[in-house]
């Protein structure tokens, strides 16, 4: 029964989002933004530390100002997620848009598969939405599924758009041999901490020690499938490019977690350049001190 409950309440809210103009949604997430950094404090010890270890240099000043802004971004972000269940896909697509689609395009026609690696950097929720439009490669995206069957349904009905899918990535082994019949992009959410890290590749990131997902970069290696990095950028409030980067085309010529130093050193780049638009309210270093 809540469940269910939960099932109706999001159903409820996503029509009231989807029915804002746009400027009344953008005033709306702000005032999110405000509620979440000043009443509600939503994690703000985390993000604060984050960005704080992150940029030990930057005065409090601007460490504020970059706390302040990534509130911002993170209403954007939830609301936007919301918005994405009743937007039109000409509306998506005209919002959303994949710079250099040639790159990976190229890789459909010789018939190969593709690793695609993604971050939580500006607007990521209307990726599924947008991809199987854009590219011509058919896209299977490897996530944590939702447990609320209700919600998990409405998500995969709603948010899945054509020539995407998911699979649980508890099941990524088996869902990458279904799909490997015609040219798929296997998609990653990459910037993530492991539950695991005994088995986790460690690089040095915005001045910390931290530990990676392995699996994108293994796969790659044993499959010797291409990697490209989606790189989101937020180019106006509520408009984005998104440029794909070749990361490495030969895999199996590369050692041991040299893939996702590459990913990660992009990345980095991306964050210093505008670190706002990351998401900083995750506990990415909460087990960076283990030996391994």
């Amino acid at each position: 029964m809540l469940h269910y409950i939960n099932y109706l309440f999001l159903r409820i809210t996503v029509w009231v989002i989807g029915i804002l103009p746009w400027n009344a949604f953008y005033r709306l997430s702000d005032l999110l933004a405000w509620i979440l950094r000043v009443p509600v404090g939503y994690r703000k010890k985390v993000i604060t530390k984050n960005i704080t270890n992150s940029f030990p240099e930057y005065s409090t000043a601007q460490i504020d100002d970059i706390v302040r802004k990534s509130y911002g971004n993170l209403a954007d972000v939830l609301l936007e997620g919301l918005r994405g269940f009743t937007i039109s896909s000409h509306e998506v697509n005209r919002r959303y848009i994949f710079k250099n689609p040639a790159l990976i395009d190229r890789y459909f026609k010789e018939g190969k598969h593709v690793i695609g690696l993604a971050s939580h950097y500006g607007n990521w929720e209307w990726g599924t939405q947008t991809i199987g439009h854009q590219l011509m490669h058919r896209t299977l995206g490897i996530v944590k599924l939702v447990k609320n069957p209700y919600l998990n349904d409405y998500l995969q009905r709603t948010r899945c758009a054509h020539n995407v899918h998911v699979a649980d990535i508890g099941r990524t082994s088996a869902a990458i041999q279904e799909f490997e019949g015609e040219p798929t992009l296997f998609l990653f959410i990459s910037d993530q901490g492991p539950r695991n890290v005994q088995k986790a590749q460690w690089v040095q990131f915005l001045n910390q020690r931290t530990p990676c997902l392995y699996g994108a970069d293994r796969l790659a290696r044993k499959k010797n499938w291409p990697v490209i990095n989606i790189k989101t950028e937020r180019t106006k409030r509520g408009f984005y490019e998104l440029e794909l980067e070749l990361i490495e085309e030969l895999p199996e010529l590369t050692q041991d977690g040299a893939i996702t130093a590459k990913y990660m050193t992009s990345l980095e780049k991306q964050i210093i350049a505008k670190p706002e638009d990351w998401l900083w309210s995750h506990r990415r270093w909460k087990r960076a001190h283990i030996n391994v």
